[in-house]
């Protein structure tokens, strides 16, 4: 540290301090966030968040700076071996649109139960949570099997189901690169008609 110019920017793992003449480098490096924690206790987060202050604009009641549910729902479910929980914005139907493309192909395991998921508070529910960590939709509970398997953003269910049924996806090489280029692209057209109408998720 000999040698410092007064003035200069002392660069330390987690902070920037600037050195002024007649301060001590050393204490200018220091970062009181740097000191041992002595609590030892091992973090638990609560099962349900409590967030009493809004966020603000416009969709204050929907967006909290948390993460988890926010109070207990348990989700619906049908007698199909296909559980969907979403809402009918673009990419919600995206795998509406691939689920009735696999059954009118004959894919009769691609029979599904559609659950409403509004994005008004619902997304939060420790069910919806359960099987989105992130509380978008759409979501995915694939109960064909005898552990259930969730899967979450629209691009992953269509994978999955792309892979579940081998169907509409080439087994590799440039073919199967460019299925996966094409859904990139009909993804921005999509996010477009969710911009202009005000529907994203």
């Amino acid at each position: 540290m000999a040698g410092l110019v007064p003035g200069i920017r002392v660069f330390t793992c987690s902070c920037i301090k600037t050195w002024t003449a007649g301060t001590s480098p050393a204490v200018a490096a220091t970062d009181s966030r740097s000191q041992p924690v002595t609590d030892s206790s091992p973090y638990v987060p609560p099962k349900v968040w409590a967030w009493s202050k809004e966020s603000g604009g416009q969709f204050a009641s929907i967006n909290r700076p948390i993460a988890g549910p926010t109070h207990d729902k348990e989700l619906p479910v049908g007698r199909h071996p296909l559980q969907l929980y979403s809402l009918a914005t673009p990419n919600g139907t995206k795998v509406t649109v691939m689920l009735e493309e696999l059954l009118a192909a004959g894919f009769s395991g691609a029979e599904y139960d559609a659950w409403l998921i509004r994005i008004d508070g619902n997304q939060f529910g420790s069910g919806f949570v359960a099987v989105n960590p992130n509380s978008k939709i759409p979501a995915l509970m694939d109960r064909s099997g005898p552990t259930p398997i969730r899967v979450f953003e629209s691009g992953a269910i269509l994978m999955h189901l792309a892979e579940k049924f081998g169907a509409f996806l080439p087994s590799g090489g440039q073919e199967r690169a460019d299925k996966r280029n094409e859904h990139d692209r009909i993804a921005h057209l999509f996010a477009r008609v969710e911009f202009f109408n005000g529907t994203e998720q």
